[in-house]
């Protein structure tokens, strides 16, 4: 007959207290919407900054040049091309990490009326 002494047996009951934790904790829904919320205002810096540079290196251009209002909407399209251009490739790249990520297995489904 083999005795586990109490610090054993306290041990044991700390790690199965842990896996049931582990198990049941929450999946921080907090983190996921912040995560969201800042990708998003990333999205909207790229397309704004993009445009507002543009815009302001063509006022730059028809002040130097006198040609108003022409360079200011070349260079604010360009802007808004390049700020979209910038959208896409990280929008690709963050699609590239995704899809690189393992896919958890699903949890076969629950039959009802079974008992």
């Amino acid at each position: 007959m083999s005795r586990h002494s109490p610090t054993d047996e306290l041990d044991q009951l700390e790690q199965r207290l842990a896996e049931a934790k582990a198990r049941h904790a929450p999946a921080e829904p907090l983190q996921v919407a912040g995560s969201a919320l800042a990708q998003g205002f990333r999205f909207a810096v790229e397309i704004v900054g993009g445009a507002f540079v543009g815009g302001l290196i063509g006022w730059q251009l028809d002040r130097w040049l006198g040609s108003k209002p022409w360079f200011s909407l070349v260079f604010l399209l360009l802007g808004l091309a390049a700020g979209f251009m910038n959208l896409m490739r990280v929008v690709n790249r963050e699609q590239k990490l995704v899809d690189a990520e393992p896919i958890p297995p699903a949890a076969p489904p629950e039959s009802e009326g079974q008992s």
